[in-house]
Parts: C-alpha cells; structure tokens; sequence
C-alpha cells in the first residue's frame, strides 16, 4: 500500500502511534511532504499538544491554502494553545470563504478569548441561526453573560444545553457553576443530582456539589463527599532497584524534567503561575526506560491506596471505581512566588503528586505554609456565603499524595528563589467512571 494511504488509514482506525511513525518516516525522506504534516498535526491536536500541531499545520497552512477545514483546524489549534489574537485573521478567511456554523463558532470563540464580547456574541448567535442545537455556541453565550455578571442570562443559555442535552455531563457543570456564583446553592445541589442521577461519579458535578453542600451549611453531607483525613493519603516511595537511594532517584527524575523535556507555554485554562508544565504526553518521550519505572511506582502507589480505603459501596469513589485505567502525567515546577490556584481534575477518578525535589529553604520560608498543598477551597467566586475549611498537606521529597480528583486542591505561593518541582499525574477511567 501507498506509505500515507496507509499512514491515512492507519489514522482513521484510531491507530495514532503507527500512524505517526510511518508519517515521521515519510517527513524524514521529504519534509515537504505536506500530507505527512496534515496527519501529524491532526494526531498531536487530538493529544492536547497544540504547539507541536500548530508547527505541522502552518507547513500546509500557508497563504495560498484554501482547504476551509485545514485553515479551521489550524486556527482552532492557535485558540488553544492561547493565541487566539493569531487565530483570528485566519478564522476571518475562513468566514469570507464559506458562511459554515463553525466558521462562525470558531470565530466566535477566538474573539470572546480576547474579550471581543459584542462580535464574539454576533458570531455565536449567527452559528447557533445556522445550527440551532450547536452546543459550544451556546455555552460560549452563557460564558460572556456570566463573565458579564448577568447571572440570569447565563443560566438561560446553561439550562437550554440540559434541555437539549439532558443526558449529557457537559451540560451541567456551567449551569451548577453559575447557580453557585449566584449564591443559589440549592439550585446548584438540584442540578447537581440531577446529574448524578444518570453519572453518580461524574468528578466535576461531585466537586460542585462539595461546595454546595459546604455552601448551605450541611458540614455533614459536605464531609462524607471530602474527607482529607480519609480519603487523602500520603505514601512513600521506594526507589527503584538500580537506585540506592531516594535521593538518588529524584536527582535522576529532577535532571530529566529541567532538561530533557518539552515545556509548554501554560494556556489561561490552567491553573500554574510563575512556573512551567512538561507539554501534554510528551513527559518521558525522551527517557521510555525512566517512564517505565515511574509508571511501576505510580501503579504500586495506586494499589496501595485503594487497598487502605475505607469500605463504603455508597460512597462516590467506590462507586466510581473504573475497571480499566490508565495513567496521564506530567511534571510541574514552581519558581519564585510560583503557585497553583484552585481545581480539580475532571476527566479523572484519582489524582495525585509525586514531589521530586524543594529549595533548600523550603523549611524556612516567611509563610510557614508557602509551597504546601491545601485542599477544600474551591474558586474564590463559588463560595459567596460560607469561608470554607481546609487541610493543609505539607510536600516532602520522595512522598506521593494521592485524592479523589474531584477534590478542590491548590498550593500556597512559594517564597523562595529555588525550585519546587513535582509529578503530577491523573488515574484516568478508559471506559468510563465505575465501568
């Protein structure tokens, strides 16, 4: 077979790695070869690693392209990657050159990105005449009403998606969020179940209604959903074999993160500020043997967890327990003042951190608490009525943390001139939570 027939076809049965080395192989003979691009800056889009995408496709996305989909998927690429500013001319090509719904949601998009409120909603409402049912633009809506403080607004356009799509996760967590804002945590807790009525371990639905809980005085229900003293473990890690020492093995995994790795420019959806994030997927591309190694300790770790988990069939985790996981992760490092504000981890059903080295200083630092992990605080705008509680963990070089990724989670500032670096990483569910 034609070397990018297959490489298509190996692309469209979902077989990414093979895909990807066969189109590499190609670029390595001809690095004009423009479909050999198309197909890798597809792969790495699909992968979340949108500066590496934008790299393929601005090789077939050039002045003269007129593919309409190929200008929308590199422009799609720029928005997420946060440079929506550059992804506006070429969305605006596209719109001249055929009036689709996702010309004008993808254009929408990019100019609500960059606070352009008044076109950006323009845009949306044309794709939504376009596509009545066309969820981004409709959630997009709410997002500039929200940002707007026209809370009402927003809960219109949020309670649409759960008519539309009442069966479907995504239509609930914008509308929880702003019910919450609001100050209704009533409305947020029945929206809420209602979720969990049909997804009882949804993790982001699970979060809000921690807070909505918290949020209406019921310390009791709020408790059994987070729990730090039960559900939040530390455990330390043995080094593996050829290592005779913890230390050893973090110098190891430290030298690997800061110079081995591929660093990411952090999009405004995360949560890192003054520090950086190893790029998506890519953490031990250049060291398969070192990855091999972490994956055993994170899998032991992830074992030992569950195995010293409170029995309770009821409770969300249990329920949530997926039969088949893998393992996402990704290393982060903190610099001066570097700090990591409130969130969870959506997609996931555990979550945890490893810490591979902290300043020297760090015992010493003005703020007792400056680098350590809390968790129980939400966003600072989802608790109008209630200070919430939370629970301090202190980082310790060798030991990993382990939580429900639903649970709220942020670091205090750092106030030293040396690093803080750490390995996070994501229990993902491959069929679904509790499948």
């Amino acid at each position: 077979m034609n070397p990018l027939l297959e490489a298509t076809s190996l692309f469209r049965r979902g077989l990414y790695e093979n895909a990807a080395k066969l189109c590499r192989e190609l670029l390595e003979k001809d690095d004009s070869n423009l479909t050999a691009h198309h197909i890798l800056g597809k792969i790495a889009y699909l992968r979340e690693r949108y500066d590496e995408s934008i790299r393929h496709l601005e090789r077939v996305c050039d002045e003269h392209c007129t593919n309409l989909d190929i200008l929308i998927e590199y422009g799609r690429a720029l928005r997420l990657a946060g440079r929506a500013k550059e992804a506006i001319p070429f969305l605006r090509r596209v719109l001249q050159s055929g009036k689709t719904y996702v010309a004008h949601l993808e254009l929408g998009l990019a100019l609500a990105e960059t606070s352009q409120d008044d076109e950006a909603r323009r845009m949306l409402e044309a794709a939504l005449t376009l596509k009545p049912d066309c969820p981004y633009s409709i959630r997009r809506l709410g997002h500039i009403a929200r940002r707007q403080g026209d809370y009402a607004t927003a809960i219109r356009h949020y309670e649409k998606l759960t008519i539309l799509f009442p069966k479907t996760i995504h239509s609930y967590p914008d509308l929880i969020k702003t019910h919450l804002m609001a100050g209704n945590p009533q409305a947020a807790l029945e929206a809420c179940d209602a979720c969990l009525g049909f997804e009882p371990a949804c993790t982001g639905v699970l979060a809000f209604k921690y807070i909505a809980l918290s949020e209406l005085g019921d310390s009791d229900g709020a408790k059994y959903l987070h729990d730090p003293e039960r559900l939040v473990r530390r455990i330390g890690i043995t080094p593996p074999d050829e290592f005779n020492t913890i230390e050893q093995f973090n110098r190891r995994l430290s030298t690997h993160i800061l110079h081995n790795t591929i660093r990411t420019k952090t999009p405004e959806r995360y949560t890192t500020t003054h520090g950086w994030q190893t790029q998506n997927g890519t953490l031990f591309q250049n060291d398969t043997e070192l990855g091999k190694q972490m994956a055993k300790i994170i899998d032991e770790a992830v074992e030992e967890y569950v195995a010293n988990l409170p029995t309770d069939p009821n409770h969300p985790v249990f329920a949530g327990a997926p039969t088949a996981t893998h393992i996402e992760s990704w290393a982060v490092v903190l610099e001066e003042h570097g700090h990591q504000a409130p969130h969870i981890h959506p997609k996931s059903w555990l979550s945890g951190c490893y810490y591979v080295e902290l300043p020297e200083d760090f015992g010493s630092q003005p703020e007792s608490n400056a680098g350590c992990i809390a968790f129980g605080q939400g966003e600072i705008e989802l608790h109008p009525l209630r200070q919430p509680e939370t629970t301090v963990f202190r980082p310790r070089a060798g030991d990993m943390i382990l939580f429900p990724s639903y649970f709220w989670h942020h670091t205090y500032p750092l106030q030293s001139k040396g690093k803080r670096i750490s390995l996070a990483f994501d229990v993902v569910p491959s069929k679904g939570w509790g499948k």
